[in-house]
């Protein structure tokens, strides 16, 4: 799992508006990786893994979501919308992931391009 986790926080840290220690939370995952800061003897194996992972992965991530954000802007930010709807909904409400998570997530897309036409007929 320390190499999922490390590709989620790192592209959580890359976007804009969203923490790494967020996704990690929203996953379920917070307490373990700060029990294994807080302890690293113990959890040598993922640490290591975790940090190769997110070192390569931060690059890709990093050159991907450029070349995203500046073809598809529009695409980029909703997805961006979508994942802090569902993970405000899921901090709120303590619902794990699930079919209600993903259901956020789309709510969060979907309202993109109403508050895009709201901000086009206020100009």
């Amino acid at each position: 799992t320390a190499p999922f986790l490390a590709i989620l926080a790192v592209t959580a840290m890359l976007l804009p508006g969203v923490s790494g220690s967020y996704m990690l939370l929203v996953v379920g995952a917070y307490q373990a990786m700060i029990d294994a800061i807080t302890n690293p003897i113990d959890h040598v194996v993922l640490l290591v893994v975790f940090f190769i992972t997110a070192v390569i992965y931060a690059e890709i991530i990093a050159s991907s979501l450029h070349y995203v954000i500046t073809t598809q802007t529009r695409r980029a930010y909703q997805v961006i919308l979508g994942m802090l709807v569902a993970g405000g909904i899921i901090l709120l409400t303590d619902i794990s992931l699930s079919f209600l998570t993903s259901l956020f997530f789309l709510v969060g897309i979907a309202t993109y391009p109403l508050l895009d036409h709201i901000q086009t007929n206020k100009r």
